[in-house]
């Protein structure tokens, strides 16, 4: 069981000695609540002068308040692993037990018996339990996996309740917390880390105001942050406290009893049937030409964004054909990454406050009450904003920023300006009404990459509430009262479209994309991460991933159903012209690279069985090995450890292949053939290397090893289904590079690609002991 799992509810009593013949002392975590609170996480419940308690040895009551214990569970299946235990507000003689991989069970005699509560619920963990205050047969739980499921009749039967909310997930972040509006009961929230792909995980919270019929997003949580605890204030009912890497981050509801502003619905836009003549195979490379679709660039040219007050302090958006004011007025002395404040001749309204005073700022952008000089676009600011186009601007070098203002309006314009060190040309300009109506026009914009948008200066609001949305396809937006809209021009790949214009043009023959971007694309074409693994389908059982389809499935992208996954690998001049030539991490080259990126389709999701509990141990935040694991120097990380007899281990080797552990869960080795392995165990307090630490020859640490075996694995998460030898030991890869628009592809380009790709599927086969294959070839639709 996670760590995460084993949290009580509100309140904890006074610490307890148990003299216990056949239990360990309670946890902290173990501790009864005080409060009669609607959900629990926790392990022991006290009910009258009865205790039972969950542990990973079975269930245990007591009748003495902990002094003795004795066995309890009849009609509890013999290896059932309990993690969470709940009484019914309404009936405390009724509980249910969420447990490991046995779904829920149900007792109405305070525990003495027990029976199965789990029909219609996946196979998954139960880590939460939610009962409604006045109904004991109204329950809600939240699996690791598949999101929230709801039971009206006791566990009878069950349903899912995840309309709204982005389930199943395509691998485990942390059991999504579930809490009740105390004033409320058909007011739930969750929160919930939704992998966007093998690098980021997207935590928010969502809100449901109709029992779990219907859930909207409610606020944003920073990626990168460890999620603890989500609750309601026990002082304000109306007020969420979430635990954030050992603080609290408190946020009211204000629209309990109200209605929430959202965005307008749209049409889904018909694709463009643009598989195009400038679209080729270059032998086993599929060629793309960029036509404004395939990369997130600049594409508001020729367009005006027009913004209208409304009362409560927002605004609507609306697109329309481009109005231009040409009267530009009077060049301001602005240089290159400059601001200059300005007197506005009538008081603007913005975000429910007069200005009179504004700066400009050389870099595409109006502040109010301080300047902006970064030419580095962000998605938060700490000042109110106004961004038509904030990107690395130089007026210094050509054309200018003009101001003309009148008592009506006031008109900014970037006039033939260039990106700083280019020679590309940005004609663009806002124009503030005196009402508080503003319009950002868009003339020319050569630029490919920047933001456009408005902030209202409260960086947490942002944090939490602020959106992203694309304008070209998302307006109108009616009645928005949001602390920041913008959409953020980061030029990276839209992987969706990418694919839907490879199928255009060949068969539904491939099980994953790989992506490369041209050598001349000016920047990365990832949003983060270096290269990412994005999940769309998995059909096997047993290797730590849930079984469904990811961002929309394979039909999202243009695949009838046989993709699984999509490789984003950036741009060729990132790589070396040598595939074997280390230079990522200084570990990874690009076969071995290649290797981990494909090698997430399986691995490493894993937990194992330890001592009863479920641990994590083996991988780490980013789901990779642990760099504590010895995993034969898999590209999966790890190391090749040795032990040094004296208390310490020192890598031999990483980074190099597929270890026994990969095979099985790629499905292309037996079990019975794959060795015990260890994991090293740091002394406490060692924190130079953690297990998120890149694999690394030469290194030596401390510790002691816990010997690990593949049936601890298969204890958590079950048998490898479809098993060896009747799992496909031949994958297919379409290699595919993407040129920017205006351009055409380079032979250097093609070249260097395809030795990459020749000696991958050469790579892979060793990688894999001769175990599978990689196909790369393309097979072109009649």
């Amino acid at each position: 069981m996670r760590s995460e799992k084993m949290r009580c509810g509100l309140g904890l009593i006074g610490a307890l000695i148990l003299a216990s013949i056949s239990v360990s002392p309670l946890s902290r975590a173990e501790r009864p609540s005080l409060s009669r609170s609607a959900a629990c996480s926790g392990r022991l419940l006290r009910l009258d002068r009865q205790w039972v308690r969950a542990s990973a040895r079975g269930l245990f009551l007591s009748r003495d308040q902990g002094a003795s214990w004795h066995r309890a569970g009849r009609g509890l299946a013999p290896d059932v692993v309990p993690l969470v235990l709940c009484a019914a507000p309404s009936d405390p003689h009724r509980l249910y037990l969420g447990t490991l991989r046995h779904g829920v069970y149900r007792s109405d005699d305070g525990g003495a018996t027990w029976r199965p509560a789990h029909h219609g619920l996946p196979e998954a963990s139960i880590g939460e339990i939610l009962i409604h205050p006045e109904d004991a047969d109204l329950v809600y739980v939240a699996t690791d996996l598949y999101g929230i499921y709801r039971t009206r009749d006791g566990g009878e039967s069950w349903e899912p309740a995840n309309d709204g909310l982005p389930v199943p997930l395509a691998y485990r972040t942390f059991t999504p917390r579930l809490v009740m509006s105390p004033v409320d009961a058909s007011h739930l929230y969750v929160l919930i880390g939704a992998p966007l792909h093998s690098h980021r995980v997207d935590q928010a919270v969502y809100r449901s105001r109709d029992g779990g019929d219907r859930w909207e997003r409610f606020a944003d949580l920073p990626d990168e942050t460890s999620v603890e605890d989500l609750r309601i204030s026990r002082y304000d009912p109306r007020e969420l406290e979430i635990v954030l890497d050992g603080k609290v981050l408190r946020i009211r509801d204000e629209e309990v009893e109200g209605e929430s502003s959202a965005w307008e619905p749209t049409e889904v836009r018909e694709e463009s049937q643009v598989a195009g003549a400038l679209d080729f195979d270059a032998g086993e490379i599929a060629v793309l030409h960029d036509d404004g679709t395939l990369l997130h660039i600049f594409d508001l040219e020729k367009k005006t964004l027009q913004f209208t007050p409304l009362g409560n302090g927002g605004f609507s958006v609306a697109l329309s054909d481009l109005l231009f004011e040409e009267e530009l007025g009077q060049r301001l002395a602005l240089r290159n990454d400059d601001a200059l404040e300005v007197t506005l001749p009538f008081r603007f309204p913005f975000y429910g406050r007069e200005r009179d005073r504004m700066f400009v700022n050389s870099n595409g952008s109006l502040s109010f009450g301080g300047w902006r000089l970064s030419p580095n676009p962000s998605t938060v600011s700490d000042l109110p904003l106004i961004a038509p186009l904030w990107t690395d601007l130089d007026p210094s070098a050509r054309g200018g920023v003009f101001l003309n203002a009148t008592s009506e309006r006031v008109v900014v314009t970037w006039n033939e300006v260039p990106e700083a060190r280019t020679s590309n040309v940005n004609t663009f300009q806002i124009v503030l009404e005196r009402d508080g109506r503003f319009m950002l026009s868009f003339r020319r914009v050569d630029a490919q990459t920047g933001l456009t948008g408005v902030f209202n200066g409260n960086v947490l609001a942002q944090i939490l509430f602020g959106r992203s949305v694309d304008f070209s396809d998302r307006l109108p937006l009616r009645d928005s009262t949001l602390p920041a809209v913008y959409e953020l021009f980061d030029g990276v790949f839209r992987d969706d479209r990418i694919a839907q214009r490879f199928y255009h043009s060949h068969a539904d023959d491939f099980d994953m994309l790989v992506v490369f971007g041209a050598s001349s694309i000016p920047h990365d074409v990832t949003d983060g991460p270096f290269v990412y693994y994005k999940p769309i389908r998995n059909d096997v059982n047993g290797i730590g991933q849930s079984v469904g389809t990811f961002h929309g499935g394979p039909r999202a992208f243009g695949s009838q159903g046989r993709l699984q996954g999509f490789l984003n690998m950036n741009k060729l001049s990132r790589y070396p012209a040598d595939p074997e030539q280390v230079f990522y991490n200084g570990i990874y080259s690009a076969l071995t690279l290649l290797a981990r990126e494909t090698g997430r389709r399986w691995t490493a999701y894993v937990n194992f069985n330890d001592g009863g509990v479920e641990s994590s141990a083996l991988r780490s935040y980013a789901n990779e090995w642990s760099f504590f694991l010895d995993t034969d120097a898999s590209v999966m990380g790890g190391n090749n450890w040795v032990d040094n007899g004296d208390g310490t281990f020192e890598s031999l080797e990483a980074a190099l292949r597929y270890s026994p552990l990969d095979h099985y869960l790629m499905g292309i080795r037996s079990p019975r053939d794959i060795p015990d392995f260890f994991l090293i165990i740091p002394p406490d307090g060692y924190t130079r290397r953690t297990a998120s630490s890149p694999p690394e020859v030469g290194a030596i640490v401390p510790g002691t090893p816990k010997m690990i075996t593949l049936q601890q694995i298969i204890q958590v998460e079950g048998q490898r289904a479809p098993a060896y030898p009747r799992a496909p030991t031949l994958f297919r890869q379409a290699f595919i590079l993407v040129v920017p628009k205006g351009e055409t592809v380079s032979v250097s380009d093609l070249e260097k690609l395809d030795r990459l790709r020749t000696e991958w599927e050469i790579f892979f086969r060793i990688a894999t002991g001769g175990r599978a294959r990689i196909s790369t070839r393309l097979k072109t639709s009649p």
